[in-house]
């Protein structure tokens, strides 16, 4: 009898972890092609493709692009993607931070700094900055494949797309 329940109970959990898994895989699916109808809808705007994730250029940049290693200064917001920009969950402007009613006044990240591959980022961020350009505007934008996936991260619900604006003040290569 022991074994029955046992057995039956492992049936159960697996059934539920399948559904939740084509839950997210449903999920995904609808957010990538949002993103693709808005990416599409950028008619005047430069498109780079990394891995999943768009970077939709709105003003290009000069100079030399961003590697793995490699360090920038940026300035952003990022927002819940909702066929483009929603609400804005972080940021580092503080005109935008007033705006949203996020406190910033001691963050020190006006200017925030990364080195690629080496400052956590989420991998959808990391994705699209690879090939900025110093004085670059764009935005960044990927499914909950590549942002905080089925976990809720302050107001971000669980299975979000993003989009992150994105100001690129210098890129140095090291």
């Amino acid at each position: 009898m022991k074994n029955f329940i046992l057995t039956t109970l492992v049936l159960l959990v697996s059934l539920l972890v399948s559904c939740q898994k084509q839950e997210q895989e449903i999920s995904v699916a609808s957010q990538e092609k949002s993103i693709e109808s808005f990416v599409n809808a950028q008619t005047n705007s430069r498109i780079a493709f990394n891995g999943g994730v768009n970077r939709v250029v709105l003003e290009e940049g000069a100079g030399d692009t961003l590697a793995s290693g490699d360090s920038i200064i940026l300035q952003y917001a990022a927002y819940i993607f909702s066929s483009g920009k929603g609400s804005v969950f972080a940021t580092n402007i503080p005109e935008i931070a007033v705006l949203a009613g996020i406190d910033i006044s001691n963050s020190g990240m006006e200017n925030y700094g990364i080195q690629l591959g080496k400052t956590p980022l989420l991998s959808g961020v990391e994705l699209g900055l690879r090939g900025v350009r110093k004085g670059e505007h764009s935005y960044i934008v990927f499914s909950s494949r590549f942002g905080y996936g089925n976990k809720i991260v302050g107001i971000v619900p669980k299975y979000s797309p993003l989009i992150f604006e994105v100001w690129i003040k210098d890129v140095k290569k090291n």
